[in-house]
């Protein structure tokens, strides 16, 4: 058996290898390249009939043996099998879609069939995908086996759980090997549905009969409590880190107003300080200015300096002296 094989995209003829094709009309057209596409599921130029079950299909040997290394094998050039002599080919033990959706993706590069609404809800089910993951594998089409996989995983994450129990016990406990990368598919959605998988009478009867899984189910269950611990544990130290740098920032805006209460004490006392020097400067200039004073005595009569003191004005004023008395006539001044 040769190698495992990757394709890339459907194989070009040159305009010197140009093939022609059957038209609408039944007339013979000439083409430039090779619409494989348009090949499938027409018998001109067909040369080999592939039979699978009940089924049968008429194929084109440069097409299957371009993109297959089982079918250029098989029946490529100077192969000496039966096959290669007769142009039959039969396939056993296959699942009739699937090998019908292999041949459609041999030549369209996409295995379901979007020609009907009912087809293409069958194509839905993930018993079609599994189908493909198989004869692709089994066929050495890796690329198609890639292609089924991701839909097949795409279908078991829209089940109802009891239907991917039903997907979980067929790929666990059939008597079909599907390939690795399958098990690993349904091994994957189990884990991420794990907790209401668990809560089905159908998922847990499986466990009872099934120490593997069983084991694995709790492996699966202990990695989760050791995630969730060391989560749990990292938000514990974020939150004592957190708390830290609050009581931190406490303690720093705590000690922010306390300095500045004392600066402000300070600068109160500071003004009292000045106040009282001001104060005092300022009674000592009113006690010098008070000294600085003269005082002298005026007639109250005629506001004159008093001069002698038996009378008021000192010009024995009588007018001073009969209206006020001589003890009454006079006001004391004073002058800086």
């Amino acid at each position: 058996m040769a190698p495992h094989a990757s394709f890339g995209q459907p194989s070009q003829l040159g305009h010197s290898q140009s093939l022609q094709r059957t038209s609408s009309t039944g007339s013979v057209a000439p083409t430039g390249r090779l619409d494989e596409a348009k090949l499938f599921n027409q018998e001109a130029f067909a040369d080999v009939v592939v039979k699978y079950g009940l089924r049968e299909k008429k194929c084109h040997k440069l097409i299957l043996c371009s993109k297959s290394a089982y079918f250029n094998d098989l029946f490529g050039p100077g192969k000496n099998f039966a096959e290669a002599n007769t142009g039959v080919i039969e396939l056993h033990d296959d699942d009739e879609e699937a090998v019908e959706a292999m041949l459609r993706w041999l030549y369209t590069f996409d295995y379901e069939d979007r020609t009907s609404f009912a087809e293409v809800e069958g194509n839905a089910t993930p018993d079609f995908h599994l189908a493909v993951c198989l004869v692709a594998d089994k066929y050495l089409l890796t690329p198609l086996c890639d292609e089924a996989l991701s839909q097949l995983c795409k279908v078991l994450e829209g089940l109802h759980h009891g239907q991917l129990v039903k997907v979980i016990e067929k790929v666990y406990y059939s008597e079909t090997a599907y390939p690795v990368s399958v098990t690993a598919c349904v091994d994957e959605v189990r884990n991420a549905f794990m907790y209401p998988l668990l809560q089905m009478e159908d998922f847990r009867g499986l466990l009872q009969t099934d120490g593997t899984t069983c084991l694995s189910v709790i492996d699966k269950l202990l990695a989760d409590a050791a995630k969730a611990a060391t989560r749990n544990n990292a938000a514990i130290l974020r939150w004592h880190a957190q708390l830290a740098a609050a009581n931190s920032k406490a303690a720093a805006d705590v000690k922010a107003k306390s300095d500045e209460i004392e600066n402000l004490k300070k600068g109160l006392n500071t003004v009292a300080t000045t106040n009282h020097v001001l104060q005092g400067q300022l009674n000592e200039a009113k006690a010098k200015q008070q000294l600085s004073r003269k005082t002298f005595t005026i007639c109250k009569g005629c506001r004159r300096r008093q001069l002698w003191p038996e009378n008021a004005c000192g010009r024995k004023c009588d007018n001073c002296k009969n209206i006020f008395g001589v003890s009454e006539c006079t006001e004391i001044w004073s002058k800086g």
